[in-house]
């Protein structure tokens, strides 16, 4: 079952549990009432649709990537390999290893994004600490879309020896 934490602009806090198809709905439905204007009345807004850009979609990835780790075929395999371990690189690595493996590496993620991921998985990992990793012991694994700058966002994505890595470590080689 997939569980999923909303946070409303009011600081209302929802969580939803029930099959991915249930919390599409609700979340479609929540999306459609949220982009109103607050000053409008009952105005009608259309909800919000993924860009067709690559890597450039609406905030819903990073619950879709959630929900993928919790209920794909390695589920178990992921949660005793890296979330139940230390690792600070294969955690970092997981979100951008969904990504590739389930959604054809059409998700680029940013370093916060990465954080929220993994927050919700359980194993809470700050955002300049995943920077740091990045940018540090993992930065042959992932590839970012420029040159890492201050204050610049960046969207990473998993390179092929990240790849080769990461399904090493999930199939108990390293």
């Amino acid at each position: 079952m997939a569980k999923s934490h909303i946070k409303l602009p009011d600081g209302t806090d929802i969580i939803i549990e029930g099959n991915p198809d249930e919390i599409a709905k609700i979340l479609e439905l929540y999306s459609v009432k949220s982009e109103a204007s607050p000053r409008s009345a009952g105005g009608s807004t259309k909800p919000h649709k993924p860009s067709t850009d690559k890597g450039e979609m609406n905030g819903d990835h990073v619950l879709e990537l959630i929900n993928t780790i919790k209920e794909c075929d390695e589920s178990e395999k992921i949660e005793q390999t890296i979330l139940d371990r230390l690792s600070l690189v294969n955690r970092i690595l997981l979100p951008l290893y969904i990504s590739h493996q389930h959604f054809r590496n059409e998700i680029a993620l940013q370093t916060g994004e990465i954080s929220k991921i993994l927050t919700e998985l359980g194993t809470p990992v700050s955002v300049s600490n995943v920077a740091h990793c990045i940018a540090g012991s993992a930065k042959s694994y992932v590839a970012g879309d420029k040159v890492r700058k201050r204050g610049q966002a960046v969207k990473y994505r998993i390179t092929r020896k990240g790849l080769t890595y990461l399904t090493a470590v999930i199939n108990g080689g390293k």
